[in-house]
């Protein structure tokens, strides 16, 4: 499966979550828009919801993922074995879907975010720069 093909599948599954920010957020004015301007404005308000909800949703999952190490170290196994790397891999999983979500809700498509990062870090290879600071290194 490709990047597109794992996008196109998990906007399937975005349902719940946009479906409450939805009825909570944006339905209950919809009702009162008077104008298109009006609709159009709490469209805007829906995309920044979602792609607030799909934010925080990665910073929560990536957080996990950091978690599953610190545990690791914590509890002085420090032994990478299946049982880590199936609950790493799990909790990567989530990441990855919230990836998704934001590529869907920008219209990005998830290879074109994937390439563009493998060519910016063969550029700061290139150049020498695959450490320190800056974006624009």
């Amino acid at each position: 499966m490709n990047f597109d093909d794992y996008q196109l599948h998990a906007s399937t599954t975005t349902g719940p979550a946009d479906d409450a920010v939805y009825n909570l957020a944006v339905k209950p004015f919809l009702d009162l828009a008077t104008t298109q301007e009006e609709a159009q404005a709490l469209a805007i308000v829906h995309v920044l919801l979602r792609l607030n909800y799909a934010i925080t949703g990665i910073a929560n999952e990536a957080g996990e993922v950091g978690g599953k190490m610190k545990k690791l170290i914590r509890d002085g196994r420090g032994i990478i074995d299946d049982e880590f790397k199936m609950m790493l891999e799990a909790e990567m999983g989530d990441v990855l879907w919230y990836m998704a979500d934001i590529c869907s809700v920008l219209e990005l498509r998830l290879d074109d975010v994937a390439e563009g990062n493998l060519q910016k870090l063969r550029h700061r290879a290139k150049a020498g720069t695959l450490q320190g600071d800056g974006d624009t290194r």
